[in-house]
């Protein structure tokens, strides 16, 4: 619904949707958990946790121009380890060129999507090409 909206616009909108990924905050669960660590790396088909860098990579593939005609898809970024979609964090990642009336399409579309539990994260180019995180600026 969001990539049909805001496609009127120019603007693509994906969702990346990360696994077991291993970070500072998720760090003492795997490392202090009898089993979880290895619980997960056992899910994953490709045998280990994700790192920061898995999905960092995912969303620059996102906001470069390779993507400029990937639009409302889901990326599972897990290390292909099955899981069910209900309850998981989503974020949705909307890159802009700038048009000040696909920023307002966005802003009125964040409404629904908040409502549902989703984190949103709005990234525009500014004047030197640079990604930029519009998120406290426009919400």
């Amino acid at each position: 619904a969001i990539a049909v909206e805001l496609g009127a616009h120019g603007i693509t909108a994906n969702c990346v949707m990360p696994g077991a990924i291993e970070t500072p905050m998720t760090a003492p669960a795997f490392n202090e958990l009898a089993g979880y660590r290895d619980y997960w790396e056992k899910k994953a088909a490709l045998g280990r946790l994700g790192q920061p860098d898995d999905i960092a990579d995912v969303i620059a593939f996102l906001a470069s121009g390779d993507a400029r005609f990937l639009s409302g898809q889901g990326f599972f970024v897990d290390g292909a380890a099955p899981q069910s979609v209900a309850g998981l964090t989503r974020a949705v990642i909307i890159f802009d060129g700038g048009d000040e009336a696909a920023i307002q399409a966005a802003r009125e579309s964040w409404k629904s999507f908040r409502g549902q539990g989703c984190d949103v994260v709005y990234y525009q180019q500014d004047e030197h090409g640079t990604w930029q995180n519009r998120a406290a600026k426009s919400a």
